[in-house]
């Protein structure tokens, strides 16, 4: 009896580990995943107009935690072929003056190293007037 319910078992445990695996690597994710947003941490976020190559560094504790929440709100999922849209903006976030993570967004998606991620929650604030909002802070 117990030599019949050995091959099932197998095959469960078998197709949640790649349950897991597959909800991992492409379910939901959020900037999160990729670094500790907590505000406290960062010495300065640097932000890049996509059309223009316009730059601005903040070191602001009230920039920074306004940028951090907001990114912190956008859920995202992994796109493996979605179409070329470039960028809008980029933001730059330093620790102690090294940078540990580069974002770039549109209005859709979000680049994170080579990996492109679809927008499926975001703020109700456009990223333009976050952008522009972030940048008139000092």
């Amino acid at each position: 009896m117990k030599a019949k319910f050995k091959p099932i078992v197998i095959i469960v445990l078998v197709i949640i580990v790649i349950v897991g695996l597959f909800k991992i690597l492409i379910g939901p994710k959020s900037i999160e995943s990729f670094c500790d947003m907590d505000s406290s941490k960062i010495s300065s976020i640097t932000s890049m107009n996509g059309n223009t190559g316009d730059m601005h560094t903040v070191t602001s504790e009230e920039a920074i935690h306004y940028l951090t929440h907001y990114l912190s709100q956008i859920s995202m999922i992994r796109v493996f072929e979605p179409a070329s849209t470039g960028w809008s903006y980029r933001f730059t976030i330093y620790e102690a003056s090294a940078p540990k993570l580069d974002v770039f967004v549109n209005d859709n998606y979000i680049e994170i190293g080579k990996a492109k991620y679809k927008i499926i929650t975001s703020a109700n604030e456009p990223i333009a007037d976050v952008f522009k909002k972030f940048n008139d802070m000092k």
